[in-house]
């Protein structure tokens, strides 16, 4: 006996039920260009403006600046270890 699908539940697109169909999720501009740039680049398969170094690098610092702020004191990355390292 095969497994149940998990199927949405049907709905009904009846006329006078709004919907929001645009990508606009209310971002700054600056968010919908990354996310265009990013969406660009999956279709033609170039290279984006912000390759992935840059973002791993965005992440650190936030990463950092999160643990920084749990922890009450100044941290550090070991770049050997790869690990966030209170200071």
């Amino acid at each position: 006996m095969g497994m149940k699908a998990n199927l949405l539940a049907e709905i009904s697109l009846e006329a006078g039920v709004n919907m929001e169909t645009s990508a606009n999720t209310g971002a700054d501009s600056m968010t919908l260009a990354h996310m265009r740039n990013g969406m660009e680049c999956v279709r033609s398969r170039q290279t984006p403006k912000a390759d992935v170094n840059a973002g791993y690098q965005h992440s650190l610092a936030l990463g950092m600046t999160i643990q920084a702020l749990h922890a009450g004191k100044r941290v550090i990355f070991d770049e050997a270890r790869q690990e966030i390292l209170a200071g």
